[in-house]
């Protein structure tokens, strides 16, 4: 499973008429040496696709990205030196667009624009601790680079099985939802499923729920979360196997409980290595892997119901070095 580093891709395709345009970007990151990171533009109505940035420079990024006042973030690491970074490419401005980097004092999992100063940054980060990684949200003011903590998650609460997918904001970023396993090993055989799931606010830091999962009744299919919907109370969940399907949840606030049940609505076709979704207003973008360490597609998809709005296949881009994209966002 690809856990806890960093690539960036922002992509969907409406191959419907009927929907929105919805122009994203992604990033494109091939795992070879000497590397080189591109920067496409997707138009989502007619599958049209651009190069707007490209260098030489050789990133690691497998996780989450976000816009936020028309420039473009991305999570990446550098495994030569050990070093996060993010990177960021201004996409509003009319100036050459270029490939800018700022190294980062934590590990990155998942990116949001700021709701109290939109142009900067907070992300659920993680330090490297004797036993196992502490994690909090961190604010990242974006003219200086400097980082400072919000809030820190309960580490007695709190499993880390290595998937970044776990880690979703709410529409307006108020909130920040860590859905942690039972298990540090999420699909092996005698995994134990459920979880809780962490409710953060994002300006003070505290932790406004902390509700153990459970499924909703003894008959309902034991589960992990594989990620969250914060504002439509829905959710991906793992059965086993990296077997996915789609949850509703309910919050019993006086138990300090979740309760989920799984549907018959499958989601297979977002399994993506840990791999995060992005919740874009009522929609999730979603990655889809289809053989192991390339991403394929990316789509667009209701939370209500689990249906498809639209899709991008990467294979249009053909690149020459396999198919290396990742992280979604909406632009």
């Amino acid at each position: 499973m690809i856990s806890s580093l960093i690539l960036s891709v922002l992509a969907i395709g409406h191959l419907s008429s009927q929907a929105d345009a919805l122009k994203t970007y992604t990033t494109y990151s091939p795992d070879k040496i000497p590397g080189y990171t591109d920067i496409y533009e997707i138009d989502t109505v007619d599958g049209s696709f651009k190069k707007i940035a490209s260098d030489k420079t050789s990133r690691t990024a497998v996780s989450s990205a976000t816009m936020c006042g028309g420039v473009y973030y991305n999570i990446w690491t550098d495994f030569g030196s050990h070093t996060a970074h993010i990177l960021s490419v201004d996409i509003a401005g009319n100036a050459t667009k270029t490939i800018q980097d700022f190294q980062t004092y934590s590990l990155f999992h998942a990116l949001a624009c700021d709701p109290n100063s939109p142009k900067d940054l907070i992300g659920v980060a993680s330090d490297a601790g004797s036993s196992k990684p502490t994690f909090s949200l961190k604010r990242i003011q974006v003219s200086d680079s400097n980082e400072s903590y919000v809030g820190t998650f309960p580490a007695d609460e709190l499993i880390w099985g290595g998937s970044d997918s776990i880690f979703s904001f709410n529409k307006d970023a108020s909130e920040v939802w860590a859905a942690w396993p039972a298990d540090i090993c999420p699909d092996c055989s005698d995994a134990k499923k459920g979880g809780r799931i962490h409710v953060m606010d994002t300006t003070t830091g505290k932790i406004k729920q902390s509700l153990k999962l459970k499924p909703s009744s003894l008959i309902g299919k034991k589960a992990s979360p594989y990620f969250v919907v914060p504002d439509a109370n829905r959710g991906v969940f793992d059965t086993g196997d990296a077997t996915l399907f789609w949850t509703d949840l309910d919050i019993e606030a006086d138990e300090n409980e979740m309760t989920y049940k799984t549907t018959k609505a499958s989601a297979q076709a977002f399994w993506a290595s840990s791999q995060p979704a992005k919740v874009c207003g009522d929609t999730v973008l979603a990655l889809s892997q289809t053989t192991v360490g390339n991403i394929f597609s990316v789509s667009e998809v209701h939370a209500e119901d689990g249906s498809v709005v639209s899709s991008f296949d990467f294979s249009k881009i053909n690149p020459p070095d396999g198919y290396w994209f990742s992280g979604v966002v909406c632009a």
